[in-house]
């Protein structure tokens, strides 16, 4: 029985040291792992901010360019080079800290697509000294291929971050077996291996706690802790689909500091990022419990406000205006704009581009301000990724067809010409020209879209006889564009067999190009051979200012102009104040739109002088009633509806 015991003691305690030592290999083990898991994870966590910080200053240098070319100012050099430095900065450090991977794709960015940048700067250096422009400057596919390599290996790099994070989870779970089988060998030497188990109980309490801080950190914003980018587009994904879902009230602020960078250039870095922080701090104090707060980059913030309506919404961020204008230092303010999620249709990218158009609209009007979007407002329009990706696809396929209206001579009933129109093929889901007009100019891609037009309409030149001429519409957006040449476009029209004599360009008002941007444009198509029409007079700001400096050939009074003159005495008013100072700037009117009886009953009264019957003061007239656009062309034969 001594024996027994003896042997049973030794095996005991033979048991108790293997206990021990595979308690210390495992811990040792774990521990390691645990160790450089986590040490991947936050190198990966920090080189992925640091593509996401590259990736936000490309396309906050493409923004500023777009800003800088349509009006020069020193504010958007300023934010076009910080962008720049800011993005240099961001692959230097990738460039130091990353994978061999990392340094290469940064070397192939260096030779490969940031020249272009030391382009842009000395075509921006030529345009302030006065001098010729030799330079082209880059598209925005420059910047879309530099996003595009940049997301490869960030996204590589989150998706390696979340496996790391799952051998994490798997190895927590072997973790908790292996405590069971030590307690299980406990109950049998409960007083010696009880050190060992709490020890064990320990070490797993820490993996825990570094698993929940990876997870955190993977989140969060390591300056101001607050959501970060990542973080702000996962939760409003959620809170829009699920407010959209159950019917319920969203409201999203997006906010800018204003004149952030006046704070760094001036006191330092380290001075910004205290203003930041108190940014945080104001948030967190003025929100509510239920709202989520953001700095999704910059000096960017953005609050989810989740069972709020636009009044709920307009008393939480009109305090935390007031608190930052009180209390920031160094006299920053902020600049807010509020979206409402029932305008988006459960789609999160709308509801963001209605608040950065409000934040737009904010900073327009002063700064420090809280505007809520209203699409009627004049705020920029918002369009659903799905509408934007289906323009991006009509430019890549170049699916635009074009058909072709007769215009007509009011004096003798004769053609004067044809108008190309464009025409979306229903495959795109986009619903007419002016839609993707309007969506081009959001992506800058209003160029592109006129090219495509016009090469519909070129390929289609020889089947037009007579000595008729062709009305096309060029966008005001690709006057202003690098790209633009009068001569260019006279060779291209010119290589379909109608010289740039017969074409009259047709230019809307409807654009917030500048005059003076147009007005030099024109000279050089008239200086090409062009003919050119004001399009569209009477719906927008700058026809006065248009007609006063622009001189043109043509001009053409909207339909929604027309109609509103029939029973309206202002309107009529209205009309005839267009077609006397065309006639006193010597332009010939174009009566467009012309839909019923009516509609021409009123053009001929216009025509005569009104009451008082003068010259002829409409030229021509064109609209559904006197033909309406086909593929085909029209022979000349005058519709009935022109005869007196």
């Amino acid at each position: 029985m001594h024996f027994s015991f003896r042997y049973a003691g030794r095996v005991a305690a033979l048991l108790l040291i293997l206990v021990f030592i595979g308690i210390g290999a495992f811990v040792v083990h774990s521990s390691i792992q645990t160790r450089d898991t986590s040490r991947e994870v936050q190198q990966s966590a920090e080189i992925s901010r640091t593509y996401d910080r590259a990736r936000l200053a490309v396309v906050s240098a493409q923004l500023a360019l777009e800003q800088h070319l349509k009006a020069p100012t020193p504010q958007t050099r300023g934010r076009f080079d910080g962008a720049v430095d800011e993005a240099l900065a961001a692959l230097s450090a990738i460039r130091e800290t990353g994978t061999s991977q990392d340094r290469a794709l940064v070397e192939a960015l260096y030779q490969d697509e940031l020249p272009a940048l030391a382009t842009v700067r000395r075509i921006f250096l030529s345009i302030e000294r006065g001098e010729p422009i030799t330079d082209t400057i880059p598209d925005a596919a420059t910047a879309d291929r530099i996003l595009a390599k940049l997301a490869v290996p960030a996204d590589a790099r989150e998706q390696r971050a979340a496996t790391d994070l799952q051998t994490l989870t798997s190895n927590q779970t072997a973790n908790v077996k292996i405590t069971v089988a030590v307690c299980a060998v406990g109950l049998l030497l409960v007083l010696a291996l009880l050190a060992g188990v709490q020890s064990f109980t320990g070490r797993d309490a820490l993996q825990r706690a570094e698993l929940n801080q990876l997870r955190t950190a993977a989140l969060t914003d390591s300056l101001t802790g607050l959501g970060n980018h990542r973080a702000f587009l996962e939760e409003l994904r959620r809170q829009v689909a699920r407010a959209h879902r159950h019917d319920e009230k969203l409201m999203l602020a997006m906010i800018d500091v204003d004149e952030f960078k006046n704070v760094n250039d001036t006191w330092g870095h380290g001075r910004g990022d205290s203003v930041l922080r108190d940014v945080a701090g104001l948030l967190n104090e003025f929100t509510r419990r239920e709202d989520y707060v953001f700095r999704v980059g910059g000096d960017e913030f953005a609050i989810i406000l989740p069972h709020a309506d636009v009044d709920a919404a307009g008393r939480v961020l009109e305090r935390l205006r007031q608190g930052a204008a009180l209390s920031l230092k160094d006299g920053p303010t902020l600049s807010i704009g509020v979206a409402d999620a029932c305008n988006c249709q459960g789609d999160d990218t709308v509801l963001r581009q209605q608040a950065d158009s409000a934040l737009y609209e904010a900073k327009l009007r002063g700064r420090d301000a809280t505007v809520v979007f209203v699409p009627s407002a004049g705020t920029k329009p918002a369009f659903p990724a799905a509408k934007m990706n289906a323009l991006r696809r009509l430019l890549s396929e170049g699916a635009v067809d074009a058909a072709f209206q007769p215009i007509w001579s009011l004096a003798d009933s004769s053609l004067l010409g044809h108008e190309a129109l464009a025409r979306i093929p229903d495959e795109y889901n986009i619903a007419g020209p002016r839609l993707a007009f309007a969506i081009a100019e959001r992506l800058g891609k209003c160029a592109d879209l006129d090219a495509t037009y016009r090469a519909a309409v070129v390929a289609r030149l020889s089947e037009i006889g007579g000595d008729t001429l062709l009305f096309a519409n060029l966008s005001p957006y690709t006057l202003s564009h690098a790209s633009f040449s009068a001569s260019a476009l006279a060779a291209e029209f010119a290589a379909g067999g109608f010289p740039p004599q017969r074409v009259v360009l047709e230019i809307s008002e409807r654009s917030t190009v500048a005059v003076p941007v147009i007005e030099a444009a024109v000279g050089q198509l008239h200086a090409a051979g062009f003919q050119v029409a004001l399009d569209d007079v009477g719906t927008g700001n700058a026809g006065l200012e248009m007609l006063r400096r622009v001189p043109v050939e043509f001009v053409k009074i909207d339909r929604d102009v027309l109609k509103s003159a029939i029973n309206d005495t202002m309107g009529k008013a209205a009309v005839m104040a267009i077609v006397a100072f065309a006639a006193q700037a010597g332009a010939r009117v174009v009566a467009d739109g012309v839909e019923d009886h009516r509609m021409m009953e009123l053009v001929r009264w216009v025509a005569a002088g009104g009451d008082e019957v003068t010259t002829s003061m409409v030229h021509a007239v064109q609209g559904f009633l006197l033909g309406h656009p086909s593929s085909e062309f029209t022979s000349g034969e005058p519709p009935r509806e022109l005869a007196a």
